[in-house]
């Protein structure tokens, strides 16, 4: 991490120079005709950089890779009203640089920091599980023909799982001998960077040579939270940043961890047999008919019932559901009717089987787990209690996009979802006629 710091020595020294940076370096470079002349000049950049670096340092290149340093403090206020200061800080660009070019390094602290190898295999044994009660939900299918589900099976079983992170990432002489060939230059930011994309470039160079199968690359940031489904190489992944509280830790109770967890795999494996997961094959490539056209592996006789499925959905959620939100800019409330039923027919689905995982999970285990201390919740009640606080969110601005766009929010379709649950009304002891019920459900397996 000395490059962080050095980065942000000498960006904190160079920002504080008396004369205007950005009037400096265009005079050095030959005065304002310099702009005006720009389309008909040949410009040997990378010498004119070197050039420039060697009297205004760092905030030379800088000026060329973002905005002046006298620019962004100019307009310091309207940074910080439009809430982008945090990125144009020098510590936030140090940050992006070191990600840049040396993420392995970030992603094998974060690993050393948060996440044990037990906790991820763990995971990965969760995640399974998953897996595996879906293919038994699949073979039962009353809409799937015989063909279509035998497709479905063989897709599922070949969904490639990334959790948590690759085992190499974890061994630090690995990941050390990756940079084994960099050397800081203390006294110049600007020679170190190009040392530091000359390193990207050869390690680049390395994995192109190495060849191998497309799923054996990593090409996550293990940090970050985001879970992917990648459907043109039928890859689920969900790195290490997801694998903490809230979402998951390998001490909690399992019901809360397939209530969570078990929700989330569920939720992404769906995209390789669900409506738009038919028209790839097993490998994740897009099928084309002979005349050119998209096709699926899905029959006709499994796309009327599924037809016949959405309707039921229509009938029974959609009808006349709207969505108030508030609009981003003007602070008002504005309504949506909602339109797309994708997402919500994923999370009904997942909903169950996160529960029937967890059923089926406990009982090859002999698993008999106490209550959470402090809350006289059931096993089934703790679960679902997960899966709603997995999709919690305050995000006014993605709100607004989403149901204008006429997806569901994520309050509404996990709310939904779990309405459609016996088991959710059951352990609850939801009367027939409150908000958690709907007398008519639509049969989804």
């Amino acid at each position: 991490m000395k490059y962080y710091d050095l980065c942000n020595q000498l960006y904190e020294r160079d920002k504080q120079k008396g004369k205007p940076l950005l009037t400096q370096v265009i005079q050095h470079l030959g005065g304002w005709k310099v702009l005006r002349n720009w389309e008909n000049e040949t410009w040997d950049l990378n010498k004119m950089m070197q050039k420039v670096q060697s009297d205004f340092g760092v905030s030379a290149f800088y000026l060329y890779k973002d905005l002046s340093w006298e620019y962004k403090y100019a307009s310091k206020e309207m940074f910080e009203k439009s809430h982008w200061w945090d990125q144009v800080s020098a510590d936030r660009n140090c940050y992006n640089k070191v990600e840049t070019y040396m993420a392995d390094a970030l992603n094998h602290l974060y690993i050393k920091k948060v996440l044990s190898k037990k906790n991820k295999d763990t995971a990965h044994e969760i995640s399974d599980h998953i897996r595996s009660v879906m293919k038994t939900q699949i073979s039962k299918s009353s809409w799937m023909d015989k063909e279509t589900r035998k497709y479905a099976l063989n897709k599922l079983d070949k969904v490639i799982l990334k959790i948590g992170y690759p085992d190499w990432m974890a061994d630090q002489a690995k990941v050390d001998d990756q940079y084994a060939s960099f050397k800081l230059n203390r006294s110049s930011y600007f020679d170190t960077l190009l040392r530091l994309v000359k390193l990207k470039r050869n390690l680049d160079q390395q994995d192109l040579k190495r060849g191998g199968k497309k799923h054996e690359e990593w090409d996550h940031l293990v940090y970050s939270t985001d879970v992917s489904f990648r459907e043109d190489w039928n890859e689920l992944a969900i790195r290490a940043g997801v694998l903490q509280i809230p979402f998951y830790d390998g001490d909690e109770p399992h019901a809360s961890s397939f209530g969570s967890l078990g929700f989330i795999v569920s939720d992404y494996l769906q995209i390789a047999v669900n409506e738009r997961g038919s028209f790839r094959d097993t490998n994740g490539q897009r099928i084309v008919k002979s005349n050119g056209q998209p096709g699926r592996w899905w029959s006709n006789s499994t796309i009327s019932k599924y037809n016949d499925i959405k309707k039921c959905l229509n009938d029974v959620v959609y009808l006349n559901l709207t969505q108030t939100v508030y609009h981003p800019w003007t602070g008002k409330e504005v309504t949506f009717n909602v339109t797309r039923m994708d997402d919500f027919i994923r999370q009904t689905k997942a909903s169950k089987i996160a529960l029937l995982g967890y059923q089926d999970w406990a009982k090859k285990k002999g698993l008999n787990e106490d209550k959470i201390p402090g809350l006289n919740l059931s096993k089934v009640q703790m679960l679902f209690l997960a899966q709603a606080q997995t999709y919690c969110e305050v995000a006014n601005w993605r709100n607004y996009w989403t149901a204008r766009f006429g997806y569901m929010l994520s309050e509404t379709k996990t709310n939904l979802a779990i309405m459609q649950q016996d088991d959710f009304s059951q352990a609850f002891k939801c009367k027939r006629k409150s908000m958690m019920t709907r007398a008519k459900k639509c049969r989804l397996f």
